[in-house]
């Protein structure tokens, strides 16, 4: 769900060649969850970044936040940062979101579920991701990872 702020995006286009560039797919998110890592952290968080393959669930396929991939990072094991990556020969984009407000119901109302289907998504899906509006506004959130952006 994408609205005034109640999320925070960020990207980045690393060139191969570039310092942060590694030419493994899960390797080549980690700089980027770390930034958040220690952006969040430095907002009294204690986030986790996720050093892995993505891991998938049931409901991967239909919502990107019931699994978590490389470089992505959760907070009290609840994704707090999605990243995604495009890859070409020349780089790679990373995109990463912070939701701020986090409303399950208002997100699987979006899908045509049956009541059943719906059911076991909110169940499944409840303790998976979360909102970081306790650390303070997209403001605050945006000064804490630029202040902590790699420096050439």
């Amino acid at each position: 769900m994408v609205g005034p702020g109640a999320q925070l995006w960020l990207e980045a286009w690393i060139p191969r060649g570039d310092a942060l560039w590694d030419d493994d797919v899960v390797r080549g998110a980690y700089w980027l969850g770390e930034l958040w890592a220690t952006a969040l952290t430095t907002l009294g968080a204690d986030p986790v970044v996720h050093r892995a393959r993505a891991t998938r669930t049931e409901w991967s396929p239909l919502v990107c936040f019931a699994g978590i991939g490389p470089g992505e990072v959760t907070v009290a094991a609840k994704k707090v940062v999605g990243l995604s990556q495009r890859r070409t020969s020349a780089g790679a984009r990373l995109q990463t979101v912070a939701a701020l407000r986090w409303d399950l119901d208002q997100l699987l109302a979006l899908f045509d579920l049956s009541a059943t289907d719906r059911d076991r998504a909110r169940a499944d899906l409840a303790h998976r991701a979360a909102g970081l509006s306790a650390l303070g506004t997209v403001e605050v959130l945006w000064a804490a990872v630029v202040d902590n952006l790699p420096r050439p």
